[in-house]
């Protein structure tokens, strides 16, 4: 990461593995239901997050460090997620 970079609040760092693990409940749910449906639940949720991961990847290299505070302590103390370079790579590979 640049010296110059600038950091920007952000909720996309907690949105992807959240809407994972929503789409995974949901995926299991219409599944016992629907199996066909099941599998159109996945990739539909798997083309989302990869297009929102890619999303921050580009706000990432534009040279902006997206991060979210969780909990409303300071980071010192709380918990706070950031998406980097390496991070935003690493989810839009995955």
């Amino acid at each position: 990461m640049t010296p110059d970079a600038v950091t920007t609040s952000s909720i996309l760092p907690v949105l992807l593995p959240g809407l994972l693990l929503a789409a995974a409940v949901v995926t299991t749910a219409v599944g016992a239901i629907n199996p066909k449906a099941a599998r159109w639940v996945a990739v539909g949720s798997a083309a989302v997050v990869t297009v929102l991961a890619g999303t921050g990847l580009a706000r990432v290299i534009d040279g902006e460090m997206l991060v979210t505070t969780v909990g409303g302590w300071t980071p010192e103390l709380g918990i706070s997620y950031r998406m980097d370079l390496l991070s935003g790579f690493m989810a839009t590979l995955i």
